[in-house]
């Protein structure tokens, strides 16, 4: 027998008294203690169920009492470690939950490795992390905090086939996909074998028919490009 549906679905506005400028949400993601977690222009908040917390984030992890709002959150993520990771407009930064604040993400001298918009997050196969940019796509180590970036070179075929990478999936298979201006991008991530598939292949110039924004798969493993 199909399951029944319910005529109408209620939404209730958690936000609505509460004075908190959060701004345009565009980052929503529940973590492994069961926190909710929105990414918003104007700040970043954790949600228990009841009250809000904002989160801020500090320069420098020696002067806690130098902090400021985290803004412009693109998307949330936790990874197999259990570490957040909020990707935004200015960077990438860590949450330290001992402390409740976040660090940008830096090098073993400090400096922030990444300063630009950063589009989309993904843990790869071997537990790195991948980090997309209009710069192409980056691989984080985590643990020796160094990056190696993967980008587009006019005449390598072996290179990306564009620098812009709007969004990253990593299937049950291993397969590492990142959403193009110019396609959707398939990487066999053990030898990084690339295969582009182009929405309309009759206009492969035309960005408005072959970007490619956001990426899931269905329960029969079957991978959609929106």
């Amino acid at each position: 027998m199909a399951a029944e549906y319910p005529k109408a679905i209620h939404f209730r506005n958690i936000m609505q008294d509460q004075d908190i400028a959060l701004g345009e949400v565009e980052a929503i993601f529940q973590d492994h203690e069961g926190f909710m977690w929105l990414g918003g222009r104007n700040a970043l908040l954790r949600y228990d169920g009841y009250n809000f917390l904002g989160i801020r984030y500090a320069p420098d992890p020696q002067n806690l009492a130098d902090t400021h709002a985290v803004t412009h959150v693109l998307e949330l993520i936790e990874d197999s470690h259990r570490d957040l990771w909020a990707a935004t407009r200015s960077g990438l930064y860590r949450y330290d939950r001992d402390r409740e604040l976040m660090f940008p993400v830096t090098n073993e001298q400090g400096l922030p490795i990444f300063r630009e918009t950063i589009n989309a997050l993904a843990e790869s196969p071997d537990g790195t992390l991948l980090v997309g940019s209009d710069l192409g796509l980056s691989i984080y180590d985590t643990k020796r905090r160094v990056t190696t970036l993967l980008s587009h070179r006019p005449g390598d075929p072996e290179s990306l086939p564009s620098n812009v990478v709007s969004e990253i999936y990593v299937d049950a298979k291993g397969m590492v996909w990142l959403g193009l201006n110019n396609g959707l991008l398939r990487i066999a991530w053990v030898g990084r074998e690339m295969t582009l598939f182009v929405p309309d292949p009759a206009n492969p110039s035309s960005v408005i028919h072959n970007e490619i924004r956001t990426i899931t798969a269905d329960h029969k493993g079957n991978i959609w490009g929106g």
